[in-house]
């Protein structure tokens, strides 16, 4: 090895020069040296993994689909932490939009937050884990994530800060998937508009052949003529809809669901069954238009169920129907919401439409059929 230049005096005993010697740096070590001191600057590829851990940012590395992201941003994140723009900053990361939502402080547990999703999460696994994770790492550590929410939104009722809040009406919907997790409330609407067909109405007993004339003849009426609701000068057409959509007074109807096999998944009970027309006012809405119930002039009639969260769990429907009339196994209870496969048998089936339904624990699925005559 070539001589380093000494940094002794000239008075340096032969001993100490042979020590500075031994322990020199050669040039092309110094070199790396010097190399070293701008190592992070360099992000060199190899290095980035123990940046990130250097950094503090390992705990993110899950969630952040490029280490290069992680490197810029996870700093800012840190400086953020324990703030709600952590969280949203986070949730970006996955793909996730929200609007956070801070309980009121008059509430027992006011140190906790909601989460209103724009969108329901693809899948429950893992994505619902891992937005519970990262708002978890992100959130100020006095706040407790309580909910997420998107679509179905059944909020706690408060009155006059009372024992209300101890009881049912002071519950919010969704489900937890473990214990001591978030809720997660989320809903689902399928619209069918169904025109009747023939053999549908044939069916049924309620078909009326569409009038050649302006008015209805005596022998087209399979009804009673004194169960006619609609006055002597309505129309042909008008009276043919109204006579069809009133007799479905005091028929149960269940949606069917059925997987892409046919196999039956489950029914569910229609919570409502009303003869209605257009109404401004309206409560039911379908297809952006709201209807009312309408015993005297209906022009349709009105059907809608709502899943409770677990219904068919797990499973896809790929087609809906509607089954009127149907007979109940022997046990079970009339009130009964949603039934097995083996629960009901017989009726006449309807409007059986192709859909894709996601039946998850997370999501309540509600289903309209609009049923025109």
């Amino acid at each position: 090895m070539a001589d380093i230049p000494s940094l002794l005096p000239v008075n340096g005993s032969p001993v100490l020069r042979a020590i500075e010697q031994a322990t020199a740096y050669e040039p092309h070590v110094q070199d790396g040296a010097d190399a070293v001191i701008n190592i992070k600057g360099r992000r060199l590829p190899s290095f980035l993994a123990f940046l990130a851990y250097e950094y503090g940012l390992t705990d993110l590395s899950p969630y952040v689909p490029s280490i290069y992201t992680l490197l810029d941003e996870g700093r800012q994140w840190e400086i953020e932490r324990e703030t709600f723009a952590s969280v949203a900053r986070a949730l970006g990361w996955i793909g996730i939009a929200a609007t956070i939502d801070e309980a009121p402080k008059r509430r027992a547990w006011w140190n906790s937050f909601q989460l209103l999703l724009t969108a329901i999460p693809a899948a429950d696994s893992p994505d619902l884990t891992r937005i519970e994770h990262i708002a978890g790492l992100s959130a100020p550590l006095q706040s407790d994530f309580r909910r997420g929410v998107a679509g179905y939104d059944a909020g706690a009722m408060e009155l006059a800060y009372g024992r209300l809040g101890q009881c049912m009406l002071g519950v919010e919907s969704g489900v937890r998937l473990h214990a001591g997790g978030p809720l997660w409330s989320f809903g689902r609407s399928t619209e069918i508009d169904h025109l009747l067909t023939e053999a549908e109405g044939t069916a049924l007993g309620i078909w009326v052949d569409p009038p050649e004339t302006t008015s209805l003849r005596w022998i087209d009426i399979n009804e009673p003529w004194t169960d006619a609701t609609f006055p002597w000068v309505s129309s042909a057409t008008t009276a043919r809809q109204t006579l069809m959509a009133q007799s479905f007074a005091d028929r149960t109807a269940y949606f069917k669901l059925a997987a892409a096999d046919g196999s039956v998944i489950g029914y569910r009970r229609a919570r409502v069954l009303a003869r209605a027309s257009a109404d401004p006012a309206g409560a039911f809405s379908f297809g952006g238009l709201k209807y009312a119930r309408n015993e005297a002039s209906p022009s349709l009639v009105y059907f809608e169920a709502l899943t409770a969260f677990g219904d068919g769990a797990g499973q896809q429907a790929a087609a809906v129907s509607l089954l009127i009339d149907p007979v109940r196994a022997a046990g079970v209870p009339p009130g009964r919401d949603w039934l097995a496969p083996t629960d009901l048998s017989g009726g006449v089936e309807i409007a059986a439409t192709a859909a894709a339904l996601d039946l998850r624990p997370t999501i309540r699925q509600q289903v309209k059929i609009r049923l025109r005559f």
